[in-house]
């Protein structure tokens, strides 16, 4: 995971290097290599990293008083709206996938995995 994502490891940050343990911990559990094959490990080393960004921006939030799952596409002072770029075309439980690109190459590199017959040329 360090060579692919060398912007996740600041070994000056003890509670960064946390949080990248616990999303590879994490990862470990729940990408199956019987289903990853040849992918297993960019398959961890993605989910790890998606999971990492989530626990950080959680963390920054958490700090500066609450905060979004989704990024704010669009926000309003006065009337008090905001909407946020939820993809609506997947289910709700892969959209939080998609509020990294880590998550998104998770999804792309899964669907590779587990989508049935492909045509290799």
């Amino acid at each position: 995971m360090e060579a692919r994502f060398p912007n996740l490891i600041d070994y000056t940050d003890g509670d960064q290097q946390a949080m990248v343990t616990i999303g590879l911990a994490d990862a470990l559990v729940d990408v199956d290599e019987t289903v990853w094959g040849v992918d297993y490990e960019r398959g961890q080393e993605y989910l790890a990293a998606h999971l990492t960004v989530g626990l950080l921006a959680d963390a920054e939030a958490d700090a500066a008083g609450g905060g979004s799952a989704f990024p704010v596409q669009q926000a309003s002072a006065d009337g008090v709206s905001m909407t946020l770029a939820v993809p609506t075309d997947i289910p709700p439980a892969l959209a939080t996938y998609y509020t990294s690109r880590y998550g998104v190459k998770y999804l792309e590199l899964l669907r590779r995995r587990t989508g049935g017959p492909h045509l290799v040329v």
